[in-house]
């Protein structure tokens, strides 16, 4: 089992592994067999690694972040994409870009969050200070710039 700089996950049956330029692979701890790589897992590094209770599924973070509500999991990146995830058939149901900061500057996302008091919204922070609510379709809320 090869893989730079690795972030583990073990479970009775298999190991995951994360690495710093987005990767993730599952192995077969008996065999040692590799049995799933996806590539481009990530657009940044990846910073941790759980599976399901069942082992039938597997939840990554990254630098590009990745909060989840227990039925979506939402994800950034510095390309300034938001994108939605089912967890349950781990498709992506939505991809949207954040609105452009209000002053200017980068628009790279470095920072979502579920929004507490309302799931169907979400916090985007970007480079530029800007916080923006959106729904999880996509459309602004509100945006606001210290």
């Amino acid at each position: 089992m090869m893989h730079d700089d690795p972030v583990l996950c073990v479970d009775s049956e298999m190991l995951a592994s994360g690495a710093k330029d987005g990767r993730i692979k599952v192995w077969c701890t008996r065999t040692g067999q590799c049995l799933r790589c996806i590539e481009c897992a990530h657009s940044q590094g990846v910073t941790s690694l759980a599976f399901s209770c069942d082992g039938s599924q597997l939840l990554s973070a990254s630098f590009d972040n990745t909060p989840s509500d227990g039925t979506r999991v939402v994800t950034d990146s510095s390309d300034c994409t938001v994108k939605v995830w089912d967890m349950k058939s781990t498709d992506c149901i939505h991809t949207f870009r954040t609105p452009p900061p209000l002053r200017g500057g980068d628009a790279s996302v470095n920072s979502v969050h579920l929004f507490p008091k309302n799931t169907d919204h979400i916090v985007v922070c970007n480079m530029t200070s800007s916080v923006c609510i959106m729904t999880l379709h996509g459309q602004v809320v509100s945006l606001n710039s210290s």
